[in-house]
């Protein structure tokens, strides 16, 4: 998730955090991982989705970046296999309390800004 890496920024998370350094837990809750590159997204998901994107269009090859098919089996495989959305609890293809027609829609949006940027209008 989106924890990972964000040692890089670990003082102004202590400067935040309600319970940073100066809490009853040793080390507090700050991060501590550091990574080479930082990314926040609101759902740790769509930065992958984002960076599958990018990289498809700096690599020229839109095989890279899955499509809305691809990321809709994926959704309903994991309700299907038992998986649950650590927000609501449900088994039903949601990703951190968002439904999965909002995760398929950021990815049409994607796919067809890497279409457009390879020069391939949209079908």
């Amino acid at each position: 998730g989106n924890e990972i890496g964000m040692g890089v920024i670990r003082k102004e998370a202590e400067e935040i955090l309600v319970h940073g350094i100066g809490s009853s837990v040793p080390g507090g809750f700050a991060p501590s991982v550091r990574t080479d590159a930082l990314l926040v997204a609101a759902v740790s998901n769509w930065g992958a989705y984002g960076i599958a994107a990018c990289l498809a269009v700096l690599l020229h090859d839109r095989g890279v970046f899955h499509n809305v098919g691809v990321e809709q089996r994926v959704l309903e495989s994991c309700a299907h296999a038992g998986l649950i959305d650590g927000v609501t609890g449900y088994v039903d293809g949601s990703v951190d309390g968002i439904p999965i027609d909002v995760h398929l829609a950021l990815v049409r949006i994607l796919e067809s800004l890497v279409k457009q940027a390879s020069g391939k209008s949209r079908s």
